[in-house]
């Protein structure tokens, strides 16, 4: 953000930049780099079992979250990337944070791993 910021002047002012991001297909990914934070934070490995979808159209009639997660869904089902192709015009590269390092940060940030870190994340 910041170096797009120091290029503001030659750029339009609602310029539409998307990033690519870190691309996780089945987000085991994700759940990997969880589990990895909570156990380097003195937690317990995390037991990862499947979303129960089934039980969504149950309780949605009295759960409003659920009825958001029926909206959603189809994000699980169908892949959307995000096309980088303008920021890399203007930035060159698109500037990423180890994946790893970034689940971190944000579980530590939203107190979600209350215990001092036992080792570096790299």
């Amino acid at each position: 953000m910041l170096r797009l910021r120091q290029r503001r002047d030659t750029l339009p002012a609602f310029a539409r930049l998307h990033m690519a991001g870190h691309w996780d297909a089945d987000g085991t990914q994700m759940a990997a780099a969880i589990g990895q934070a909570v156990v380097r934070h003195g937690g317990a490995q995390p037991t990862l079992r499947r979303f129960p979808w089934w039980a969504i159209p149950l309780v949605s009639p009295v759960v409003p979250l659920a009825r958001a997660l029926r909206e959603v869904r189809q994000l699980w089902s169908n892949p959307l990337r995000l096309r980088n192709t303008r920021l890399l015009e203007i930035l060159g590269e698109e500037p990423h944070t180890p994946p790893d390092a970034a689940v971190e940060a944000t579980l530590t940030g939203s107190g979600c791993l209350p215990t001092p870190l036992s080792a570096p994340a790299h």
